[in-house]
């Protein structure tokens, strides 16, 4: 029992945290817009959707976001003023399936 004490008190407060706590999962990068495409929304406004090309990145220590799942995801630009091979730089995440790009 005392071993079982010492393993609670002592050892588990310095356990790693696990990406099943994580909300969110994410990545700083500068990379390039790819595959630019108008689409009409379900209301009928216009919208653009687009990709990016990661080319450097820092994933985030606790909840890390792979380049390659960022590079595949769609992005959504409301203003179509995104334009393939724009420079573009931000923090990507995903929480559940969905991805955004704060700029």
């Amino acid at each position: 029992m005392k071993m079982l004490s010492f393993f609670a008190v002592i050892v588990i407060p310095f356990l790693p945290v696990h990406s099943q706590a994580c909300l969110s999962y994410d990545m700083e990068m500068i990379g390039l817009v790819r595959n630019v495409q108008s689409i009409t929304l379900p209301n009928g406004n216009p919208s653009c959707i687009f990709q990016i090309e990661s080319q450097k990145y820092w994933e985030n220590t606790e909840c890390p976001l792979s380049p390659g799942e960022a590079d595949s995801a769609v992005y959504t630009d409301s203003t179509c003023r995104k334009k393939d091979g724009d420079a573009i730089s931000g923090v990507v995440s995903r929480k559940d399936s969905q991805f955004t790009i704060d700029e």
